[in-house]
């Protein structure tokens, strides 16, 4: 290494952006993601890490109908699924939705993701996003 060069796991990690073994995910349960989209959308401007990440996984989203998918939109990202998942378009764009569950004890909704790089032991990932109700 250069000298007055940074070194360290975290500083390739970050240099390496999309490439990484495996993708970088981040879970939150919203309660309600219409009155979080403004603190989401200042994330994804501010913070590096979260406008990175390979996908975003939200339980208690609380959606309907009668929000509009357009309201909901984060640059950067697609958005699907009941529960939630934005997938990151800078790593993959080749989505489909393989199975989606629902009932009183248990919400899940499983995706099939086919990155734009990925190791050769990897072609494609599933992701799933799981919600248990607190009832159930």
């Amino acid at each position: 290494r250069k000298r007055g060069k940074r070194a360290g796991a975290l500083v390739k990690l970050r240099d390496r952006g999309f490439r990484t073994a495996l993708p970088s995910i981040h879970l939150a349960n919203l309660r309600s993601l219409p009155n979080k989209m403004d603190e989401l959308l200042f994330l994804n401007r501010i913070n590096k890490d979260f406008s990175k990440c390979a996908a975003l996984y939200f339980t208690e989203t609380w959606l309907s109908e009668s929000i509009p998918d357009n309201g909901l939109h984060i640059s950067g990202f697609q958005l699907g699924g009941g529960l939630c998942f934005y997938i990151n378009e800078g790593w993959c764009s080749d989505v489909t939705t393989l199975k989606k569950m629902c009932s009183p004890n248990l919400e899940a909704l499983f995706i099939n993701c086919k990155p734009f790089y990925s190791p050769r032991e990897f072609s494609s990932f599933i992701l799933v996003n799981v919600y248990v109700p607190p009832d159930a």
